[in-house]
């Protein structure tokens, strides 16, 4: 079963940093794949955190805008700075409306032991 966690950048109301940041960690621990489309310094740490709790990541590249996180990944990989190349993880889309399309083949690609064709 597929649970996404769905990174929401444009929350307008006022809460604590900390306790928003606890939840998020929450949530995205508690997920199965990560959603992360264009946004600010949340949307990066919703990046970083999906990374280091080792969940299927998909971004919205809406126009671009992740090209040079992912150009960083990669290049952290071929450094030796990472350990994981961004390619087993990280599932990229220029289209919201393919996302979800991308989830349910990484489901089934998942259970075939088979890789998607739509990695990075």
């Amino acid at each position: 079963m597929i649970k996404v966690y769905i990174s929401d950048g444009f929350i307008k109301e006022q809460i604590d940093e900390t306790e928003k940041k606890y939840e998020t960690v929450k949530n995205i621990e508690e997920s199965t794949h990560v959603m992360v489309g264009p946004g600010g310094i949340g949307a990066f740490s919703d990046i970083f955190t999906a990374i280091k709790s080792k969940k299927s990541l998909f971004l919205y590249n809406k126009d671009g805008y992740y090209s040079d996180t992912i150009n960083n990944l990669s290049k952290g990989y071929l450094e030796g700075y990472i350990e994981k190349a961004p390619a087993g993880y990280i599932y990229i889309e220029n289209g919201f409306d393919n996302i979800l399309e991308d989830m349910e083949e990484k489901e089934n690609d998942k259970s075939n032991d088979g890789k998607s064709s739509k990695l990075l």
